[in-house]
């Protein structure tokens, strides 16, 4: 939780409108910020909302905790750190698959579930090689991820230098699925969402990481404020290390 303690989830999720976002968060940065921002303002349009009920969640997969065959305590504990700063509940889960992640929390809340994603997640989720092992497929996980009350709020993207954004309307998807992303927009199940500062997009959290191990720097911009301060003065993810 925000408050740094270790919470059972029941009682946290129980009966809850929520708001998910997946990410390495190593660290978290604006653009992390500004996605939660701009899916909540979206989120909190739905009917059945209340904005005041909102947990927003920050979801870690263990996948990406994983270093070899190890954990990295230290780095582990660090992102947590700074999510909680920024007042978010961590959750931490082994669900590599969304639908995986939207059917655990359907187990505790009938409210709506909002999972944000930043457009370049949008192409893996369009992947079919996303789904090999599942007997339907794409189709198979897409039912399961969006059967009721789920919507998947989309974040543009701009590759560093580029012009263009990439944005719900004009993301690459294979030909034979552009009528699958058209069903679920016009249906309202993915959402685009406006940036809140068009600014942060071409944040790069990896070249981030890379900036704040060489120590201060202009990395210290792509971060909140509060984010930046705390790195530096517990030296967190290897600040100041290479």
């Amino acid at each position: 939780s925000p408050a740094g303690e270790v919470v059972v989830p029941g009682e946290l999720l129980y009966r809850k409108p929520m708001l998910v976002i997946r990410g390495t968060f190593k660290p978290v940065t604006c653009v992390n910020i500004d996605m939660m921002l701009g899916g909540q303002k979206q989120f909190s349009q739905e009917s059945a909302v209340d904005e005041s009920e909102i947990l927003s969640l920050a979801e870690i997969t263990m996948n990406s905790l994983v270093s070899g065959d190890n954990i990295d305590g230290a780095d582990f504990l660090a992102r947590i750190d700074l999510l909680a700063s920024q007042g978010y509940t961590v959750m931490i889960s082994d669900y590599v698959r969304f639908f995986r992640l939207r059917a655990y929390l359907r187990r505790y809340t009938q409210k709506p579930i909002g999972i944000v994603l930043s457009v370049r997640d949008l192409e893996v989720l369009f992947d079919e090689k996303y789904y090999e092992g599942l007997e339907g497929g794409i189709l198979e996980a897409f039912g399961k991820l969006f059967p009721d009350n789920t919507h998947v709020y989309v974040y543009p993207s701009r590759r560093h230098g580029a012009a263009e954004m990439v944005t719900l309307d004009n993301v690459p998807v294979p030909a034979h699925l552009r009528h699958l992303l058209t069903h679920l927009t016009e249906n309202g199940k993915l959402v685009a969402i406006e940036p809140q500062d068009a600014g942060h997009l071409e944040i790069d959290s990896a070249e981030t990481l890379a900036g704040l191990r060489r120590g201060h720097g202009p990395w210290e911009n792509d971060v909140p404020a509060g984010v930046a301060q705390r790195i530096i003065e517990r030296r967190l993810l290897g600040f100041d290390s290479e």
